[in-house]
């Protein structure tokens, strides 16, 4: 019943002349359980800061709008997340949990690669998946990546950041991610 909420309020706001406006937090109906699992994570209050939604009409609007590529999902810029049309999103509530997320982790300075690999975590993205890793993930640039390879990319962070995490808390990560300037552990 939450997720319905959440989804009517998008929907809602899709239906009419373009592109549509709304907004979300992490106290939105639907968001508990994400919410819960960062807060857990991060040992932090999730923020209660209230973020602009921008749910497109069209794929070539949401690249337009947002300048990220026509495969991708949802995005975010400036605090802003740019979503494709729900009928493109088999689960927009998890959607917007993975920009949240990604809202959350920035302020950690983490290289993407690590902020992937958690945000994935927050939303349990790739349970129970087996996808080939990529090598060297550290080095690689998600932005020149296509949408095969960006899902390889993104099921090698979190799977290496989940292993980092089975013998290294949050903190730790946090410290060493910050005085290291994106190295490897």
């Amino acid at each position: 019943m939450k997720k319905v909420f959440v989804l009517v309020v998008l929907v809602i706001s899709v239906v009419g002349l373009g592109y549509r406006v709304t907004t979300v937090s992490w106290y939105d109906n639907g968001l508990e359980d994400y919410r819960y699992r960062l807060e857990c994570l991060t040992g932090e209050k999730a923020t209660e800061t209230v973020y602009t939604v921008i749910v497109a009409d069209s794929t070539g609007e949401f690249c337009r709008l947002s300048g990220l590529p026509y495969w991708v999902l949802a995005g975010v810029r400036d605090d802003t997340i740019f979503m494709q049309p729900l009928s493109l999103n088999y689960d927009p509530i998890r959607s917007i949990a993975h920009e949240l997320s990604h809202i959350a982790f920035r302020k950690y300075g983490f290289p993407y690669w690590v902020e992937e690999g958690l945000v994935c975590i927050v939303t349990c993205e790739w349970m129970g998946a087996n996808i080939k890793e990529l090598a060297d993930i550290e080095t690689v640039e998600p932005s020149k990546l296509d949408f095969y390879s960006y899902q390889k990319y993104s099921f090698t962070a979190w799977k290496r950041v989940s292993l980092l995490l089975q013998e290294h808390t949050f903190e730790e990560l946090v410290k060493f991610f910050s005085e290291s300037g994106g190295g490897r552990f």
